[in-house]
């Protein structure tokens, strides 16, 4: 009887240039893109039919916004992927400077922040800031702010 070397669980797979540029364009379409491993690879295989599960699997992988660990069970809440929830609040500095406030918003999944310094307070000057915002991580699907005060 003889013995069957184990098998290696984590292979490093070697993804070809032009397939990592295509799974790569489908990945980060901004309309249909940030996907699961199975949407991305079908997307993938409509552009060349040879792209494999494990060359999805091995780019996702080596993504730095991809989520490493599970959903928990429990109450914690772990967003689905990029533009999920964006927490936004309005810092006061209280400086006599020429910007006392600043619009502070979060991507909750993918840790980026944006800081836009304003002068004042009012709903214009504000909506001005988040429409800059917007500019630079793009429309979430859901936006979390305290009432203000």
């Amino acid at each position: 009887m003889a013995l069957e070397e184990p098998k290696a669980e984590n292979k490093e797979v070697e993804i070809s240039a032009t397939h990592e540029a295509i799974i790569e364009r489908v990945y980060y379409d901004v309309k249909s893109g940030f996907g699961s491993i199975a949407k991305t690879l079908k997307k993938a295989r409509g552009s060349n039919s040879f792209i494999t599960r494990d060359e999805v699997t091995a780019f996702l992988a080596k993504q730095e916004h991809r989520q490493a660990k599970k959903r928990r069970k429990d109450h914690s809440y772990v967003p689905f992927g990029p533009r999920e929830e964006f927490q936004v609040d309005l810092a006061d500095f209280g400086l006599t400077g020429p910007y006392r406030y600043a619009l502070v918003t979060i991507d909750i999944f993918t840790k980026k922040l944006v800081v836009i310094p304003i002068k004042g307070k009012t709903s214009a000057e504000t909506a001005v800031a988040f429409e800059e915002v917007l500019k630079i991580l793009d429309v979430p699907n859901y936006v979390y702010s305290d009432e203000g005060g």
